[in-house]
């Protein structure tokens, strides 16, 4: 019995469909939305439905309808939990998805995103989630829409393909085995909207027993600075886990809280950016031991919800669905595990500590605070040098604090393969350790005359010991090769499977909007990021025109 928000995941799929046709008994309740508007039921949903409807199992939907009067139960049924048998329960972080969940080979390293899934056999936990299950999926109410050929909720679209191919290379596996703990441990059950909030126990209650000496670590996808409405403040409209966070730091207690950098924009006033803004600021005036940064640890961002708390030596863990925002504890169906147990806890700290920017940058003034990076971004570019345009170069840097696997990444100046551009890319073993420069350049042979030594990597074979990049014959013209346009140009740096990961646009560059640097002043200048780890997608704010460039030298 599966209640979940999405499911997306071809592996999961195809052992669902064939746990039912070994006879084991498949029901899964997903987040509907308005039924009846065709493009609000995900079309991978459909088509996962469709497989396990016709293996013999049952999936529904929990929908509204206002033409007919049906009214939403919950915001979202955001909740991600199985029960097994009756003798299982499963808690995640996580949704059904490939990024979430890849199930490539690990060996040569995956990407995926952040996230925690709990499995235990605790009698009372597997009773209670069967409860909640039992009224969430209870067909009686008009809220609940059983899949169906030939309705809004039925077969995807004609010819609709799912997602088969999960994973990448990006990111180094650090924890091969799963951590399994065994004893007497004592569970509570966190769940919104009945009792999330609760301030006598619950999360709120144990971040509240943190004082002088004891730790907490929060890992999440997302904590608004203050709830309310989105032009309020945190004066008016506090957030009671941020401040329930500043309080414990308050008490004595070291705090760190780390955000997700990839799908919260930083310029979002109520988003994670504003959210750490608001909680260093505060560290600075008052001198606290709590820290707020955000990360991107495996590549496709950080979905946990967890919070790690250790009082008096003894650690606490609460992993779930629940995230920082008033919709989160008030609206939606969610579900967390809240425990006590040393042996997670030090598992998962480990993990936080891991993920975790050691080095931390901190403006003198934190409004607006920018933290470091957490991806590969281009730190300098020489488009239009003296002389030549032979001695162009590119610059990459890595500002993380852990090695980045380059193998099958691209730099290009084309937006789509159709371009008439060219897409370059890194050789397999490429890797780039933390805080350390990556030079690309046209010529090896010119690069070298200028500055007295040779770069990483060149577009055009000139010097036998210095490596090519590998020209991708599905982009682009292949009869040209990688240039940077003196009047403009648009650099794209791409991963393994085609994400862009950074992009530079200059002078007349266009690309989605982004503003671009204005043309250097001054012949055979280079655009140089200052400070190299800062990110803002505004290229003025980002970049400097650098008179003397100064390739694998950072500022």
């Amino acid at each position: 019995q599966i209640e979940v928000q999405t499911i997306e995941n071809i592996g999961i799929s195809d052992a669902l469909v064939a746990a039912q046709q070994r006879g084991v008994t498949v029901t899964m309740l997903l987040e509907g939305g308005v039924a009846f508007q065709l493009n609000k039921i995900p079309d991978a949903e459909r088509y996962h439905c469709q497989r396990l409807e016709n293996a013999g199992g049952d999936c529904y939907f929990i929908i509204n309808d206002k033409d007919n009067h049906i009214a939403d139960r919950y915001g979202f049924l955001h909740s991600k939990f199985m029960l097994i048998d009756g003798r299982y329960a499963l808690i995640s972080s996580e949704n059904l998805s490939s990024n979430s969940l890849p199930y490539d080979d690990k060996s040569d390293g995956t990407v995926g995103r952040r996230g925690v899934v709990l499995v235990t056999d605790s009698p009372s936990v597997v009773a209670h989630l069967q409860t909640v299950f039992n009224a969430d999926l209870d067909t009686n109410h008009v809220d609940i829409a059983a899949w169906q050929a030939g309705t809004t909720y039925g077969e995807p679209p004609a010819g609709f393909v799912p997602i088969t191919i999960t994973g990448g290379t990006t990111y180094t596996i650090q924890f091969t085995e799963t951590a399994v703990v065994h004893g007497s441990i004592p569970f509570e059950i966190v769940q919104s909207p009945e009792n999330s909030l609760r301030n006598v126990d619950s999360l709120l209650g144990l971040i509240a027993r943190a004082g002088d000496g004891d730790t907490v670590l929060v890992q999440q996808l997302s904590e608004r600075p203050y709830w309310g409405a989105s032009t309020s403040n945190p004066t008016d409209d506090p957030s009671p886990r941020i401040e329930a966070y500043i309080d414990a730091a308050r008490r004595g207690a070291a705090v760190r809280i780390m955000l997700d950098s990839y799908f919260s924009p930083y310029a979002n006033p109520n988003g994670n950016g504003a959210a750490c803004a608001y909680v260093n600021n505060l560290r600075s005036q008052e001198q606290l031991n709590i820290e707020c940064t955000l990360e991107n640890p495996a590549g496709l961002g950080i979905h946990n919800k967890m919070i790690l708390v250790n009082i008096d030596g003894h650690g606490y863990v609460h992993v779930g669905s629940i995230n920082g925002s008033e919709q989160s504890s008030k609206g939606n169906r969610e579900i967390a595990l809240q425990f006590q147990s040393n042996e997670a806890y030090t598992y998962l700290a480990d993990m936080f500590n891991k993920d975790w920017i050691h080095t931390t940058y901190l403006p003198v003034i934190l409004n607006n605070y920018i933290g470091p990076a957490s991806h590969i971004l281009i730190s300098e570019l020489l488009y239009n040098p003296n002389g030549l345009d032979d001695k162009e170069f590119i610059e990459l840097v890595n500002p993380t604090n852990h090695v980045v696997d380059l193998s099958n990444w691209s730099i290009s100046d084309a937006v789509t393969p159709a371009d008439y551009a060219d897409l370059r890319r890194f050789p397999a073993g490429t890797q780039l350790q933390p805080h350390a420069t990556l030079v690309v350049a046209t010529k090896a042979s010119a690069y070298f005359n200028e500055y007295n030594e040779y770069p990483n990597y060149e577009i055009l074979e000139t010097v036998t010991a210095v490596p090519s990049l590998q020209d991708d014959q599905n982009w682009g013209d292949t009869s040209i090769y990688l240039q940077l346009g003196n009047a403009g140009d648009t650099i794209f740096v791409r991963n393994a499977v085609g994400q862009v990961i950074d992009v530079v646009v200059y002078g007349d560059g266009v690309y989605g909007g982004l503003q671009a640097c204005p043309l250097v002043v001054i012949g055979g200048a280079s655009l140089e990021r200052d400070p190299y780890w800062r990110d803002t997608a505004v290229c003025p704010a980002d970049f400097k025109e650098q008179v003397n460039p100064t390739p694998n030298t950072l500022p």
